[in-house]
């Protein structure tokens, strides 16, 4: 790993996975639903993850699926705290009350959703949350 990672994320790229095989998984879909999908593929375990935002949803993925390492442009306070609490090592430029929703006119929904409930139901409030923004139509 370079000193600046973020080269990495190539236009378009929201989220880069590079696996513990040194595979590297360029992501473009926005929010934690690529990042969700890594994790269901097995990819995160030992993995080190460069990420343009990292909201709390992301962190409780990423310490699930075993991450190793991340570097982030962006990150809210809770998802900092949840991944030093999680023993997750990382980088980030900046540090921000809470993440914005992509309209830029409140806080994201997931984090949101994330902040009235306990630990124990992050993962399913993901699950559901992913599923609920992936099968709209």
């Amino acid at each position: 790993m370079t000193d600046n990672p973020f080269h990495l994320l190539g236009e378009g790229d929201t989220l880069v996975v590079i696996t513990s095989e040194g595979i590297e998984h360029h992501l473009s879909e926005r929010g934690v639903a690529p990042l969700y999908q890594a994790c269901l593929n097995g990819w995160l375990q030992n993995a080190i993850i460069v990420d343009k935002v990292t909201g709390l949803g992301a962190a409780v993925v990423m310490a699930r699926g075993g991450v190793a390492r991340y570097f982030t442009r962006v990150i809210s306070r809770s998802a900092l705290a949840y991944l030093e609490s999680h023993g997750v090592q990382g980088e980030a430029l900046e540090v921000v009350d809470g993440i914005i929703n992509r309209r830029g006119d409140g806080p994201c929904p997931l984090e949101s959703r994330l902040s009235r409930v306990a630990d124990d139901s992050y993962w399913q409030v993901i699950q559901d949350f992913v599923f609920e923004t992936t099968n709209r139509h």
